[in-house]
């Protein structure tokens, strides 16, 4: 059996910190979406509930002709059916759903790792083998980050790194006004990126 270096194993260590970062984003990302999509449909909903049955007298009230009136429940129901297809076909609740499972599992690799390190920052020799073993089976059984998302979603998880060491420094500061100086600082190529 190959000996796992300390250096594989703090490497591993970056690359589970970073992936777990970047499944909490899309696992958001995701949820976010699909609760504007379930906004949208009960909006909809309830607008059309409301002045299917109403009489013409609403319609009058609120400034509208009443065939107009006919035209934009029509319309309130075609958004309904489309949001709704929509919601079918690009399943943002599933996909936030595997990527919070993959948080579930990449913490508690994570958390094995930070439980084993030593205040040196490397791991004993008899514990190398367990997290290798344990790092390859979290990555290989999660849902995959889309390619396409991947370098957007690795450089927010470095400037969220950034943003916590400032706040480390500069308590009081607002965040935005650190996102701020790490975006300036970044775009300027005096941004040094290590996690």
């Amino acid at each position: 059996m190959n000996e796992i270096s300390n250096i594989e194993l703090n490497r591993q260590f970056r690359v589970l910190n970073q992936t777990l970062s970047i499944h909490c984003f899309l696992r958001d990302r995701y949820l976010k979406y699909s609760f504007i999509l379930d906004i949208i449909v009960l909006l909809c909903s309830v607008i059309l509930c409301a002045t299917i049955f109403a009489k013409n007298e609403l319609y009058v009230f609120l400034g509208l002709e009443t065939g107009n009136s006919q035209n934009l429940l029509g319309i309130f129901s075609v958004i309904i059916f489309f949001v709704s297809l929509l919601h079918f076909l690009v399943k943002w609740k599933e996909k936030s759903e595997k990527h919070k499972d993959a948080i579930k599992k990449l913490s508690k690799t994570l958390s094995l790792f930070r439980e084993l390190q030593k205040e040196d920052k490397t791991w004993d020799s008899e514990d190398r083998h367990k997290l290798n073993t344990q790092y390859w089976q979290s990555m290989r059984n999660i849902v995959e980050i889309p390619e396409k998302l991947f370098l957007k979603m690795k450089a927010k998880h470095i400037r969220k790194v950034e943003v916590s060491k400032l706040s480390d420094n500069y308590k009081g500061c607002p965040i935005f006004i650190l996102k701020i100086i790490v975006l300036s600082r970044s775009m300027k190529g005096n941004y040094k990126g290590n996690e």
